[in-house]
């Protein structure tokens, strides 16, 4: 299992989340990351994980996703445009 090191020092596996992630924490990602996956892309959008699965499975979402391996990811940018997130009014 590959190993990152924290900020503090510490070397912290990359392994599933136990929890989902809070609205606040999958905003923050969105915002700062390239790409996110699709528990943060459910969390943000209020639709279940599975559903959310099920129509990238399907190629059925309003924004781009690309498959690597076994994790699904959402470029940000689409995102942030289909739920108007950063953008001056």
């Amino acid at each position: 299992m590959p190993v990152t090191k924290t900020k503090k020092g510490s070397a912290a596996p990359n392994k599933k989340r136990l929890h989902p992630p809070t609205p606040a924490e999958a905003l923050e990602r969105l915002m700062t990351a390239a790409a996110i996956d699709l528990i943060d892309l459910a969390v943000l959008t209020g639709v279940s994980t599975s559903t959310v699965q099920r129509h990238a499975a399907e190629d059925k979402l309003p924004v781009p996703t690309a498959r690597i391996g076994q994790r699904w990811i959402v470029p940000s940018a689409p995102v942030r445009k289909l739920l108007q997130i950063g953008e001056a009014a």
